[in-house]
């Protein structure tokens, strides 16, 4: 049985429906589950070769690696389990943005640049092509009804987003009840050439959770930024065929 098959998470029972529904409901309590029957380093290695961490390499003044637990060995349970939903690391949007760029191109791990680039440029290949699809894929479900982007929709293109929402850190070490929210994807889904990250500190407007701050955000930029890039659409509605009777 794979494991995350019967997995109960705080948003429901998904039985034996696969990972798809921990994604589209954000379930920290199955992704900690399967983090629990991994390796302890696996997962600090693959968000290592996805970039976080690391430096972007644009040579940027004053640029932040933010933090990264690369040096330890030993790790409690809890601390695992936190940590396949973000907590115990801090990232940049840039290298956020990064790691779903990497995700929307097959798992290819490519440079950055501030301008763009006439001539080809090739990257590393950080994960199999076939599981980085499979997450593109089951990323797409946090658009659809019922999933936490579901605002973030624009009509005529196949989303991949997961939105995300953190607790703040306060100068005494202590939440301080301030909040953290993010929507961050790539699009279109069925070839995504545009990556995108939106973060909202401390959001004002009576909600904190990425799908209802953030993800609005995200759908209003992405949105003119395809139709400038005259990227086309790809959720196209399939052809109705009329049956003649006689």
């Amino acid at each position: 049985m794979p494991l995350w098959q019967g997995v109960r998470g705080v948003d429901g029972n998904f039985g034996g429906s696969g990972l798809q529904p921990l994604l589209q409901k954000s379930s920290d309590t199955g992704v900690s589950h399967i983090a629990l029957a991994m390796p302890s380093d696996a997962l600090v290695k693959t968000y290592s070769s996805f970039g976080l961490g690391k430096p972007t390499g644009l040579g940027l003044p004053g640029e932040s690696t933010g933090y990264f637990p690369f040096s330890r060995h030993r790790w409690a349970d809890i601390e695992r389990a936190t940590f396949a939903f973000g907590y115990g690391l801090r990232v940049t949007p840039l290298q956020l943005a990064r790691a779903y760029a990497t995700l929307g191109a097959c798992g290819v791990y490519h440079p950055l640049s501030v301008t763009r680039l006439s001539a080809p440029v090739y990257g590393e290949q950080v994960a199999d092509p076939k599981l980085a699809d499979a997450v593109i894929r089951m990323m797409e479900s946090d658009v659809l009804p019922g999933g936490s982007g579901v605002r973030a929709a624009v009509p005529g293109y196949r989303l991949a987003i997961k939105t995300g929402t953190a607790e703040k850190l306060g100068a005494g070490g202590k939440y301080d009840g301030g909040h953290i929210t993010y929507t961050a994807g790539v699009a279109p889904a069925s070839r995504p050439e545009v990556a995108l990250v939106v973060v909202i500190n401390n959001p004002k407007a009576g909600q904190h959770f990425g799908g209802s701050v953030a993800a609005p955000v995200f759908g209003q930029i992405i949105g003119p930024v395809l139709t400038r890039l005259k990227i086309a659409p790809d959720a196209l509605r399939a052809p109705v065929v009329h049956r003649q009777s006689g």
